[in-house]
């Protein structure tokens, strides 16, 4: 008998925003209001994040999720709601996110 295989636990919306927000939290040390408009906030703009730090993000996003995403793509997030929307693509079609 072949044991089945493990499936990953199913991650919400909800569930990847808070990884981001804690990611940006820990290498900002800036407070994200919740909320509606949390998701319009511009990383550069609103958040004073530079290229470094969205990469440092993306990969403390990484590593919570254990999800692998497109490097190339990361560096052209602009917003909380970009990066989120990326990481939910990551997580429902990995082969494709981890080019």
């Amino acid at each position: 008998m072949n044991p089945s295989p493990i499936q990953p636990p199913e991650l919400s919306r909800d569930h990847v925003a808070l990884a981001a927000v804690s990611a940006i939290v820990e290498v900002t040390s800036l407070v994200v209001a919740d909320g509606a408009d949390a998701e319009a906030m511009r990383l550069a703009q609103d958040l004073g994040m530079d290229s470094a730090q969205r990469i440092e993000v993306a990969l403390e996003v990484e590593d919570d999720l254990d999800v692998a995403l497109d490097d190339l793509r990361v560096g052209e997030i602009r917003t909380l709601g970009e990066l989120i929307d990326h990481v939910c693509a990551a997580v429902l079609n990995p082969v494709a996110n981890a080019a």
